[in-house]
C-alpha cells in the first residue's frame, strides 16, 4: 500500500515547507521504496505516460474552489528537457488538467539557468542554487496560479518559482506535488 497523502495530513506536511493557501500532496517518499521506484521510472526511465497517470490520480475527487486557476509546471532547463524528452512536472500537470479541466500553461515559467542536481542538498544550498533560476513566461498577469512539481523536498524550488510567478504579475494560490520527500 502506497503512503497516500492526498488529504489534510499532506496539506499540513506541505505547509511546513511552503506557505501557499492550498496544497495537494500525493505520496510520501520516506520509507517507501516503491514510491522512489515510481518517481525514478517517470523522471529518469522515460515513462512520461506514467507521470500523466500520476497527475490524474493526484487530482482524484472534487477540485478545490480556487476559481479558474492556471496550472503552471515548474520548468526544467532545456538541456535536461532534451535529455529526458519531457518535463515530468508538465506531464503531471497534464494529468491534473484532464481531471479538473483547469487550463495548463506549460510556458508560464522559464528555467533560465542550468544547475547540477541538488538531490541530497540541504535547505541553504538549495535556496542559493535556485536563486534567479526562474523567470516569468507568458500569461501570468492577473492570474491565480497553481504550481505543479514532481517532488517537494525543502520547498526552495517552489519558493523560487513562486517569486517568478509574482514578478510576472500572477498570484500563487496553490501547489500540487506528487511526492513529499
Amino acid at each position: 500500500m502506497l503512503p497516500d497523502l492526498r488529504g489534510p495530513i499532506g496539506r499540513m506536511l506541505c505547509a511546513e515547507r511552503v506557505f501557499v493557501p492550498w496544497a495537494r500532496v500525493g505520496l510520501r517518499l520516506r520509507g517507501a521504496p516503491e514510491v522512489r521506484t515510481l518517481v525514478h521510472t517517470f523522471k529518469y526511465g522515460g515513462d512520461g505516460a506514467l507521470a500523466v497517470e500520476a497527475g490524474r490520480w493526484l487530482a482524484s475527487g472534487e477540485p478545490p474552489d480556487l476559481g479558474d486557476p492556471l496550472l503552471v509546471p515548474v520548468p526544467v532547463h532545456l538541456r535536461r528537457r532534451l535529455h529526458r524528452g519531457y518535463n515530468q512536472a508538465e506531464r503531471i500537470a497534464a494529468g491534473i488538467r484532464d481531471v479538473w479541466h483547469w487550463p495548463l500553461a506549460p510556458r508560464g515559467l522559464v528555467r533560465t539557468a542550468h544547475r547540477g542536481s541538488i538531490t541530497g542538498a540541504g535547505r541553504r544550498h538549495r535556496a542559493a542554487t535556485l536563486r534567479s533560476c526562474f523567470a516569468p513566461g507568458r500569461g501570468l498577469q492577473g492570474r491565480n496560479v497553481v504550481l505543479v512539481d514532481d517532488v517537494l523536498t525543502t520547498g526552495a524550488t517552489v519558493r523560487a518559482a513562486a517569486e517568478a510567478v509574482e514578478a510576472g504579475g500572477g498570484r500563487v494560490v496553490g501547489l500540487a506535488v506528487l511526492v513529499l520527500s
